[in-house]
Protein backbone atom coordinates (compact mmCIF):
# COMPACT_ATOMS: atom_id res chain seq x y z
CA UNK A 1 0.00 0.00 0.00
CA UNK A 2 1.03 4.04 0.26
CA UNK A 3 3.49 4.75 3.12
CA UNK A 4 3.50 7.62 4.46
CA UNK A 5 5.01 9.17 8.29
CA UNK A 6 1.45 7.76 9.96
CA UNK A 7 2.07 4.04 7.94
CA UNK A 8 5.80 3.91 8.95
CA UNK A 9 4.97 4.97 12.48
CA UNK A 10 2.59 2.41 13.35
CA UNK A 11 4.81 -0.63 11.46
CA UNK A 12 7.34 0.51 13.65
CA UNK A 13 5.01 0.61 16.62
CA UNK A 14 3.28 -3.06 15.62
CA UNK A 15 6.90 -4.80 14.73
CA UNK A 16 9.45 -3.62 17.29
CA UNK A 17 8.91 -4.89 20.93
CA UNK A 18 8.89 -2.50 23.44
CA UNK A 19 8.77 1.15 21.45
CA UNK A 20 6.49 3.29 23.50
CA UNK A 21 6.46 6.30 20.91
CA UNK A 22 8.07 7.06 17.94
CA UNK A 23 8.41 9.84 15.45
CA UNK A 24 9.56 9.56 11.64
CA UNK A 25 11.86 12.13 10.42
CA UNK A 26 13.12 12.67 6.50
CA UNK A 27 10.57 11.36 4.56
CA UNK A 28 11.07 13.73 2.09
CA UNK A 29 15.40 13.74 2.53
CA UNK A 30 18.21 11.31 1.46
CA UNK A 31 17.11 9.27 4.28
CA UNK A 32 14.28 8.36 7.29
CA UNK A 33 15.69 8.38 10.80
CA UNK A 34 13.53 7.64 13.48
CA UNK A 35 13.24 8.92 17.19
CA UNK A 36 12.06 6.18 19.58
CA UNK A 37 11.26 6.16 23.36
CA UNK A 38 11.29 2.50 25.48
CA UNK A 39 8.03 0.98 27.42
CA UNK A 40 8.81 1.36 31.31
CA UNK A 41 7.76 -1.58 33.57
CA UNK A 42 4.24 0.06 35.36
CA UNK A 43 5.83 -1.03 38.72
CA UNK A 44 9.20 0.56 38.56
CA UNK A 45 9.47 3.32 36.13
CA UNK A 46 13.26 3.80 35.58
CA UNK A 47 13.11 0.19 34.42
CA UNK A 48 12.21 -1.27 30.93
CA UNK A 49 9.43 -3.10 30.79
CA UNK A 50 9.84 -6.71 31.47
CA UNK A 51 8.48 -7.63 27.62
CA UNK A 52 11.39 -5.34 26.31
CA UNK A 53 14.19 -6.99 28.46
CA UNK A 54 12.86 -10.13 27.66
CA UNK A 55 12.77 -9.49 23.47
CA UNK A 56 16.30 -8.22 23.82
CA UNK A 57 17.90 -10.92 26.04
CA UNK A 58 18.02 -12.83 22.59
CA UNK A 59 20.43 -10.57 21.57
CA UNK A 60 22.41 -10.94 24.82
CA UNK A 61 21.44 -7.91 25.99
CA UNK A 62 21.23 -7.40 30.08
CA UNK A 63 20.49 -3.93 30.00
CA UNK A 64 17.63 -3.29 32.68
CA UNK A 65 17.27 0.84 32.23
CA UNK A 66 16.47 2.60 29.45
CA UNK A 67 19.63 4.50 29.57
CA UNK A 68 21.26 1.05 29.72
CA UNK A 69 19.73 -0.12 26.89
CA UNK A 70 20.88 3.26 25.07
CA UNK A 71 24.48 2.77 26.00
CA UNK A 72 24.48 -1.35 25.02
CA UNK A 73 25.80 -2.61 22.09
CA UNK A 74 23.56 -5.78 22.34
CA UNK A 75 20.38 -3.73 22.64
CA UNK A 76 21.41 -1.71 19.52
CA UNK A 77 21.93 -4.69 18.15
CA UNK A 78 18.06 -5.99 19.42
CA UNK A 79 16.57 -2.43 17.87
CA UNK A 80 18.72 -2.47 14.63
CA UNK A 81 17.39 -5.71 13.77
CA UNK A 82 13.80 -4.71 14.76
CA UNK A 83 14.14 -1.92 12.25
CA UNK A 84 15.28 -4.51 9.89
CA UNK A 85 11.95 -6.00 10.34
CA UNK A 86 9.88 -3.47 9.80
CA UNK A 87 11.64 -2.29 6.13
CA UNK A 88 11.08 -5.63 5.41
CA UNK A 89 7.18 -5.30 6.31
CA UNK A 90 7.15 -1.72 3.93
CA UNK A 91 9.17 -3.51 0.64
CA UNK A 92 10.40 -0.21 -0.56
CA UNK A 93 14.06 0.33 -0.27
CA UNK A 94 13.18 4.31 -0.58
CA UNK A 95 11.20 4.07 2.59
CA UNK A 96 14.01 1.90 4.76
CA UNK A 97 14.80 3.44 8.22
CA UNK A 98 18.26 3.90 8.16
CA UNK A 99 18.98 5.45 11.48
CA UNK A 100 17.07 4.80 14.76
CA UNK A 101 17.45 7.14 17.74
CA UNK A 102 16.89 6.09 21.34
CA UNK A 103 15.57 8.86 23.66
CA UNK A 104 15.63 7.98 27.54
CA UNK A 105 12.04 9.25 27.81
CA UNK A 106 8.92 9.81 26.21
CA UNK A 107 8.84 12.37 24.07
CA UNK A 108 4.94 13.36 23.92
CA UNK A 109 2.52 13.32 27.01
CA UNK A 110 0.56 10.05 28.18
CA UNK A 111 -2.66 10.92 25.60
CA UNK A 112 -0.10 10.43 22.36
CA UNK A 113 1.89 7.44 23.53
CA UNK A 114 1.91 5.09 20.95
CA UNK A 115 0.84 2.14 23.19
CA UNK A 116 -2.28 4.09 24.28
CA UNK A 117 -3.26 6.01 21.31
CA UNK A 118 -7.09 5.46 20.69
CA UNK A 119 -8.34 5.54 17.51
CA UNK A 120 -9.31 8.91 15.79
CA UNK A 121 -5.98 10.74 18.35
CA UNK A 122 -3.23 10.17 15.64
CA UNK A 123 -4.12 13.52 13.79
CA UNK A 124 -4.01 14.94 17.32
CA UNK A 125 -0.70 13.37 17.64
CA UNK A 126 0.61 14.15 14.13
CA UNK A 127 -0.19 18.08 15.34
CA UNK A 128 1.31 18.34 18.81
CA UNK A 129 4.88 16.80 16.86
CA UNK A 130 4.65 19.47 14.31
CA UNK A 131 3.79 21.81 16.85
CA UNK A 132 6.74 21.41 19.18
Amino acid sequence: GDWGIEELERAILETVTGVSNVIVIGMQEAFIACLVSLQGDPEAPDMLHPNVRAAAAAFNSVARTTKEAKDEVAFRTFLVHAIARVNQRVGDPGLAVRKVVMVVSDFLPPPFCARGRVAGDSQDASDARHAA
